[in-house]
């Protein structure tokens, strides 16, 4: 439940994020959100998926914060990755919206994920 509280803290107190990898960001909270969305999708009990969905608010604090100590990121590439998380997290949570099918497919993607977030 505290999975990211470390590195938050850390950042807080160094008002840093240098040398931390801006896709590693974007990337990390991908694969909870889909574990999250898919247990919500399949009537899986909290207990079962509730960490991700702590994880997943960890992750966003995460990017805002990376937002706020890295001043090379431009106003328009915060507005359209907001806008993209919203969007994609707002679809993947109307589960009218995804096709079984959809759902075989993000749930895979989540290896590939992990495989990007740690390439360098």
């Amino acid at each position: 439940m505290i999975f990211k509280l470390p590195q938050i803290i850390k950042i807080l107190n160094n008002k840093s994020v240098e040398g931390i990898s801006k896709g590693l960001f974007y990337l990390d909270f991908l694969p909870y959100l889909h574990t999250g969305a898919y247990s919500m999708h399949s009537k899986l009990p909290f207990s079962v998926y509730g960490d991700n969905v702590f994880i997943v608010c960890q992750s966003f604090i995460l990017i805002f914060l990376f937002w706020i100590y890295n001043k090379s990121i431009g106003v328009v590439e915060k507005i359209l990755l907001f806008i993209g998380i919203t969007m994609y997290t707002t679809i993947l949570l109307q589960d009218k919206l995804v096709t079984e099918e959809a759902w075989s497919v993000i749930t895979s993607s989540n290896f590939f994920i992990m495989f990007l977030k740690d390439v360098p």
